[in-house]
């Protein structure tokens, strides 16, 4: 992170790494984690996870997202759910309610909604739609996370909080 001036998952709070928190949050609520990230992988060895690297550089957040459907696809995974490391009090039952709003819509898309905003890292996403994803990335100027998801049949799934348990520290 620039803005950070650090590996911002490496970063601690209360002397643990945030990506070990987010990792430890997550796991009970998925099958498998995996950390979608470039560069060493060995600096998160830490939370003992598979580091799946960008398959299209250039392409930001949703390079990313696109190497980790393709990961996901590649094992018969129905459904990919993205969180984000700088976000580590995010709801514990996130994945739960994720497939509940989605089990009558299969291939929509559920996005975190909570104090009138969408958080676009918090989704759960059909792995159907990676090809649909690959393509609308060879255009040019389509990089924005928001802008493939506004493209996507979103299901927005509400939660309250005080503080907001999406609150990006």
């Amino acid at each position: 992170s620039s803005r950070m001036g650090a590996e911002k998952g490496l970063l601690p709070l209360r002397g643990i790494p945030l990506i070990e928190r987010v990792v430890a949050r997550l796991r009970p609520q998925v099958e498998k984690v995996i950390i979608s990230a470039n560069g060493d992988p060995g600096r998160f060895q830490i939370c003992g996870v598979e580091i799946v690297p960008d398959i299209l550089p250039g392409c930001g957040p949703l390079g990313g997202l696109f190497s980790g459907l393709r990961w996901a696809h590649s094992v018969g995974a129905p459904f990919v759910l993205t969180v984000a490391c700088d976000t580590p009090f995010f709801p514990q039952d996130l994945g739960a309610r994720f497939a509940q709003a989605t089990a009558d819509a299969p291939l929509g898309t559920a996005v975190a909604h909570s104090n009138d905003h969408d958080h676009y890292t918090f989704v759960l996403h059909p792995t159907a739609c990676v090809d649909e994803l690959e393509s609308w990335l060879t255009r040019p100027g389509n990089r924005s996370l928001q802008g493939w998801l506004e493209g996507r049949q979103l299901v927005r799934v509400n939660f309250v909080g005080d503080p907001d348990p999406f609150f990006n520290i």
